[in-house]
């Protein structure tokens, strides 16, 4: 038979499994969300020297 403090042990193992799935999961949502906003970041600054572009071509 199991002691109340092995039981007790073994939850509390459990909830730090929980506990620290949750914080990798976080920060694997935390690292997607940087990556599209650099994505996008780039994407502007595409944009903008393509703008640029098209107005230095039309002065010309």
């Amino acid at each position: 038979m199991l002691s109340e403090e092995d039981i007790a042990k073994t939850n509390l193992r459990e909830e730090w499994k929980v506990k620290i799935k949750q914080i990798k999961f976080n920060t694997f949502l935390k690292k997607v969300f940087m990556y599209i906003k650099n994505i996008k970041r780039i994407f502007v600054y595409l944009h903008l020297i393509y703008l640029l572009n098209f107005h230095l071509v039309i002065k010309i």
